[in-house]
């Protein structure tokens, strides 16, 4: 996938190190990659809590199933 923004950021000492040993282990190919990937995780947990908060599974999961406790 070609960027479409480039953005500098700063990193701390163990973040900027994790990000280089993801990459070192073959598991991402770019620094790059592994930023996207948290991020993507980020959105996905945000949006998981915005679903619970409104009582709604997110797109793409099932709703937890009831109970009868839930139903009275």
């Amino acid at each position: 996938m070609a960027a479409k923004h480039t953005l500098h950021v700063a990193l701390t000492e163990p973040l900027a190190r994790y990000v280089t040993d993801r990459v070192a282990s073959g598991e991402y190919a770019t620094a790059s990659e592994v930023v996207r990937t948290g991020l993507r995780l980020m959105i996905e947990r945000e949006q998981a809590r915005d679903h619970a908060d409104r009582g709604r599974a997110p797109p793409g999961q099932r709703a937890p199933a009831r109970t009868r406790r839930d139903a009275r």
